[in-house]
Protein backbone atom coordinates (compact mmCIF):
# COMPACT_ATOMS: atom_id res chain seq x y z
CA UNK A 1 0.00 0.00 0.00
CA UNK A 2 1.34 3.43 -0.96
CA UNK A 3 0.65 6.44 1.21
CA UNK A 4 -0.75 9.53 -0.48
CA UNK A 5 1.10 12.70 0.41
CA UNK A 6 -0.99 15.84 0.23
CA UNK A 7 1.19 18.67 1.53
CA UNK A 8 4.84 19.80 1.41
CA UNK A 9 5.07 19.30 5.19
CA UNK A 10 3.95 15.66 4.77
CA UNK A 11 6.64 15.18 2.11
CA UNK A 12 9.28 16.56 4.50
CA UNK A 13 7.99 14.37 7.35
CA UNK A 14 8.12 11.29 5.09
CA UNK A 15 11.70 12.08 4.09
CA UNK A 16 12.70 12.68 7.71
CA UNK A 17 11.45 9.21 8.60
CA UNK A 18 14.06 7.71 6.21
CA UNK A 19 17.17 9.40 7.61
CA UNK A 20 19.61 7.93 10.13
CA UNK A 21 18.78 8.20 13.86
CA UNK A 22 18.48 11.73 15.21
CA UNK A 23 21.36 13.34 17.10
CA UNK A 24 20.70 13.81 20.83
CA UNK A 25 23.98 15.22 22.19
CA UNK A 26 26.79 17.43 20.89
CA UNK A 27 30.30 17.85 22.28
CA UNK A 28 33.12 20.14 21.13
CA UNK A 29 35.65 19.65 23.95
CA UNK A 30 38.15 22.32 22.82
CA UNK A 31 35.37 24.94 22.95
CA UNK A 32 33.69 23.71 26.14
CA UNK A 33 30.49 22.88 24.27
CA UNK A 34 28.31 20.12 25.76
CA UNK A 35 24.69 20.39 24.63
CA UNK A 36 21.53 18.41 24.21
CA UNK A 37 20.26 18.31 20.63
CA UNK A 38 16.54 18.67 19.93
CA UNK A 39 14.82 18.03 16.57
CA UNK A 40 13.51 21.16 14.87
CA UNK A 41 11.30 21.71 11.85
CA UNK A 42 10.29 24.97 10.16
CA UNK A 43 9.07 28.09 11.92
CA UNK A 44 6.14 30.25 10.78
CA UNK A 45 8.44 32.10 8.33
CA UNK A 46 9.51 28.85 6.66
CA UNK A 47 13.00 28.97 8.20
CA UNK A 48 14.70 26.45 10.45
CA UNK A 49 13.21 26.71 13.94
CA UNK A 50 15.53 26.87 16.96
CA UNK A 51 15.08 25.63 20.52
CA UNK A 52 14.07 28.42 22.91
CA UNK A 53 17.15 27.88 25.08
CA UNK A 54 20.63 28.93 24.02
CA UNK A 55 21.81 25.85 25.94
CA UNK A 56 20.17 23.42 23.49
CA UNK A 57 21.20 22.84 19.89
CA UNK A 58 18.56 22.27 17.25
CA UNK A 59 18.92 19.57 14.61
CA UNK A 60 17.14 20.41 11.37
CA UNK A 61 15.09 17.24 11.20
CA UNK A 62 14.92 17.36 7.40
CA UNK A 63 18.71 17.23 7.17
CA UNK A 64 20.78 14.06 7.32
CA UNK A 65 21.17 12.22 10.60
CA UNK A 66 24.78 11.86 11.79
CA UNK A 67 24.94 8.23 10.59
CA UNK A 68 23.57 8.93 7.11
CA UNK A 69 25.66 7.82 4.14
CA UNK A 70 25.46 11.24 2.49
CA UNK A 71 24.34 14.81 3.10
CA UNK A 72 24.76 17.42 5.79
CA UNK A 73 23.72 17.14 9.42
CA UNK A 74 22.65 20.70 10.33
CA UNK A 75 22.75 21.92 13.95
CA UNK A 76 21.98 25.46 15.06
CA UNK A 77 21.50 27.38 18.29
CA UNK A 78 21.06 30.87 19.64
CA UNK A 79 24.27 32.61 20.58
CA UNK A 80 22.43 34.56 23.30
CA UNK A 81 18.99 34.89 24.83
CA UNK A 82 17.72 37.71 27.02
CA UNK A 83 16.58 35.23 29.68
CA UNK A 84 19.79 33.15 29.78
CA UNK A 85 22.59 35.34 28.47
CA UNK A 86 25.41 33.82 26.43
CA UNK A 87 25.02 30.24 25.23
CA UNK A 88 27.68 27.65 24.32
CA UNK A 89 27.52 28.42 20.58
CA UNK A 90 29.03 31.85 21.35
CA UNK A 91 32.40 30.06 21.25
CA UNK A 92 31.91 28.75 17.68
CA UNK A 93 33.70 31.79 16.28
CA UNK A 94 36.79 30.55 18.16
CA UNK A 95 36.65 27.14 16.46
CA UNK A 96 39.74 26.07 14.54
CA UNK A 97 40.23 23.59 11.69
CA UNK A 98 41.34 20.27 13.12
CA UNK A 99 39.31 20.46 16.33
CA UNK A 100 37.12 17.45 17.04
CA UNK A 101 33.34 17.31 17.37
CA UNK A 102 31.32 14.39 18.70
CA UNK A 103 27.63 13.67 18.22
CA UNK A 104 25.70 10.90 19.95
CA UNK A 105 22.59 9.68 18.13
CA UNK A 106 19.29 8.36 19.51
CA UNK A 107 20.61 4.79 19.38
CA UNK A 108 23.65 5.70 21.48
CA UNK A 109 26.14 5.58 18.61
CA UNK A 110 28.91 8.17 18.69
CA UNK A 111 29.93 9.95 15.47
CA UNK A 112 33.21 11.84 15.25
CA UNK A 113 33.93 14.88 13.06
CA UNK A 114 36.90 17.16 12.40
CA UNK A 115 36.33 20.88 11.81
CA UNK A 116 37.46 21.95 8.35
CA UNK A 117 36.22 25.55 8.01
CA UNK A 118 34.98 28.42 10.18
CA UNK A 119 33.24 31.27 8.37
CA UNK A 120 31.45 34.45 9.37
CA UNK A 121 29.10 35.43 6.54
CA UNK A 122 26.51 38.24 6.28
CA UNK A 123 23.05 36.69 6.76
CA UNK A 124 21.89 37.79 3.32
CA UNK A 125 24.87 36.01 1.69
CA UNK A 126 24.69 32.65 3.48
CA UNK A 127 24.87 29.87 0.86
CA UNK A 128 21.79 27.95 2.00
CA UNK A 129 22.09 25.43 -0.83
CA UNK A 130 25.57 24.49 0.42
CA UNK A 131 24.40 24.10 4.04
CA UNK A 132 21.04 22.41 3.55
CA UNK A 133 22.02 19.63 1.16
CA UNK A 134 21.09 15.97 1.19
CA UNK A 135 23.82 14.90 -1.23
CA UNK A 136 27.59 14.67 -1.06
CA UNK A 137 29.91 13.25 1.55
CA UNK A 138 28.50 13.15 5.08
CA UNK A 139 29.41 16.24 7.07
CA UNK A 140 28.27 18.44 9.92
CA UNK A 141 27.41 22.13 9.76
CA UNK A 142 26.89 24.13 12.97
CA UNK A 143 25.31 27.58 12.63
CA UNK A 144 24.78 30.48 15.00
CA UNK A 145 24.64 34.27 14.88
CA UNK A 146 27.63 36.57 14.90
CA UNK A 147 28.91 39.96 13.88
CA UNK A 148 27.35 43.24 14.92
CA UNK A 149 23.93 43.35 16.56
CA UNK A 150 21.35 45.73 15.08
CA UNK A 151 18.86 46.66 17.76
CA UNK A 152 15.50 48.17 16.91
CA UNK A 153 14.88 49.83 20.25
CA UNK A 154 11.42 51.01 19.28
CA UNK A 155 10.15 47.46 18.77
CA UNK A 156 12.49 45.76 21.23
CA UNK A 157 13.64 43.45 18.44
CA UNK A 158 17.05 43.14 16.87
CA UNK A 159 19.22 40.76 14.93
CA UNK A 160 22.83 39.90 14.35
CA UNK A 161 24.14 40.87 10.93
CA UNK A 162 26.10 37.66 10.29
CA UNK A 163 26.01 33.91 10.73
CA UNK A 164 28.94 31.88 12.02
CA UNK A 165 29.13 28.62 10.03
CA UNK A 166 31.39 25.79 11.18
CA UNK A 167 31.77 22.84 8.83
CA UNK A 168 33.23 19.49 9.83
CA UNK A 169 34.01 16.27 7.96
CA UNK A 170 32.82 12.97 9.41
CA UNK A 171 35.57 10.68 10.66
CA UNK A 172 33.39 7.83 11.99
Amino acid sequence: MTATVTSPREVLDALAARVAPAPVALSVPDLGIEMAVLPQALDERGQMALPASAFDAGWYQYSAGPGASQGTTVLASHVFTVAEGEGPFLTLLNAQPGQLVSIVDAEGEQHEYRITTVEQIPKDDVPLDRIFTTVGDPRLVMVTCGGDYDADYASGVGRYQDNVIVTAERLS
